[in-house]
């Protein structure tokens, strides 16, 4: 026998009982039942025989004592036979075949209000009186109690934590930050490796991972404090981790995500981007910043996903093309696509990074095609010499900051500037293209 099925029996000996005292009390009509079973009886072989089955820890690990298991797996039961609906039924003189609150809390002692706030269960029917609203279950312990059947998908493959491309430091404060109960706030710039950075420690750790991305927190503040409570409750059911992803999005909402995550007992896992949200979630903050990838790690990045083409060619489109890790990938699968069963070339991976950015900045921003050359430019010598300089600066940058390192100690605009002034029409859109290009 199942614990299920144990439970079933549990349930109707439970309802068989509320209707034999209520018949004895009158509200309930018919003739008194002589015997029966007694629940107690039931109820202590089930912790006998299933004291140690996996829904049972489950349960205990969402922190659900004895009473409330005995209320949701009443629910449950009445929810999946018809049989005991219509006993409830019954109890309820007719009216409803939903467990309410007052038999409930007469019958086990449990307090539906904290099963609620724990979001195990849900109310209805809000204009009935307190005892004759109706119990349900939420989706999260209903699935517990009787697991669905398993969806087929695709298949996600994970990333070691060593084949990331951020410092040292970051992994290691990383991996130690598994081993506390903090809010662990990784931020950078997206497409870092910040999630990815999460998940392959967490992994390494032997820590699930439950994900919410805070850009899909919507709903009344009321809407949202129900969402997290299903989500802490779902960590606690399966000792796992919660992760807000892009936590930036919060704003104040970031205090009602707190408060309803503060209650499970693994690290509180957060992305963010380079400038951190406030987020007093009543534990210590472990904080670990991704920093750009060097142009010799971009480089490596390029090598690896396109697959093809020499170290140095590798380096060219690092220096022209710092893109963040994600975006490499994304690029390089298009480029790859493109040239199919031919050899890949220039033009394919200036088609698949253009792609790429097109998918993000559409929206923003309008593309300029730039069919001069600098052939067409008529400037005098000393002026087209200052922008080759310029171009030049912009080609040897990565050797200037990171191989002299000059990027440590100059520390912040490290970026490359030039003001184009002039009348219209002497050329300075098309230097600027040419730059560009």
């Amino acid at each position: 026998m199942t614990l299920a099925a144990a439970r079933a029996e549990w349930a109707f000996d439970v309802l068989a009982a509320e209707i034999a005292r209520g018949r004895v009390l009158g509200y309930i009509p018919g003739e008194v039942p002589s015997g029966g079973a007694d629940p107690a009886d039931a109820r202590a072989e089930i912790d006998r025989r299933f004291g140690a089955d996996p829904i049972t820890v489950q349960l205990e690990r969402a922190r659900c004592t004895p009473a409330e298991q005995d209320g949701v797996w009443l629910i449950a039961c009445c929810d999946r036979e018809p049989a005991l609906a219509r006993m409830v039924e019954a109890i309820n003189g007719g009216t409803s075949d939903v467990v309410g609150i007052g038999f409930l809390e007469r019958t086990f002692g449990c307090d539906v209000e904290q099963m609620v706030l724990k979001g195990m269960v849900r109310l209805a029917n809000a204009e009935a009186s307190r005892n004759r609203r109706g119990v349900h279950l939420t989706r999260i312990v209903r699935d517990v109690l009787h697991p669905p059947a398993p969806a087929v998908g695709p298949t996600i493959a994970g990333v070691a934590a060593s084949e990331l491309v951020i410092a040292a430091e970051a992994l290691e404060a990383a991996r130690s930050a598994m081993r506390s109960q903090a809010t662990v706030i990784v931020s950078g710039l997206g497409g870092l490796g910040r999630r990815t950075l999460l998940l392959a420690v967490a992994a390494e750790a032997g820590l699930p991972v439950l994900c919410v991305d805070a850009k899909s927190v919507v709903g009344t503040d009321g809407e949202v404090r129900q969402q997290m409570r299903e989500l802490a409750l779902e960590c606690r059911l399966a000792g796992a981790a919660p992760m807000v992803l892009n936590a930036d999005a919060l704003e104040q909402r970031a205090a009602i995500v707190g408060a309803e995550l503060s209650a499970v007992a693994t690290p509180i896992l957060v992305t963010c981007g380079v400038v951190r949200p406030r987020l007093d979630w009543g534990r210590p903050a472990i904080v670990v910043e991704l920093a750009m990838p060097t142009t010799a790690q971009i480089a490596d990045v390029w090598h690896a996903k396109l697959g093809c083409g020499t170290q140095a060619d590798a380096q060219r489109l690092a220096e022209q093309y710092p893109l963040v890790p994600s975006l490499i990938q994304q690029a390089s699968t298009a480029a790859l696509a493109k040239a199919g069963d031919r050899a890949l070339v220039l033009a394919d991976i200036q088609a698949g990074i253009q792609t790429v950015l097109d998918d993000r900045l559409g929206h923003y921003a309008r593309r300029v095609r730039v069919s001069q050359s600098w052939d067409d430019i008529v400037l005098p010598a000393e002026q087209l010499d200052t922008v080759f300089e310029l171009v030049a600066r912009v080609r040897t940058r990565s050797e200037v900051y990171e191989q002299w390192g000059f990027a440590g100690k100059v520390g912040r605009g490290l970026g490359v500037s030039a003001l184009f002034s002039g009348p219209p029409g002497t050329g300075k859109t098309m230097i600027a293209s040419l730059v560009a290009k």
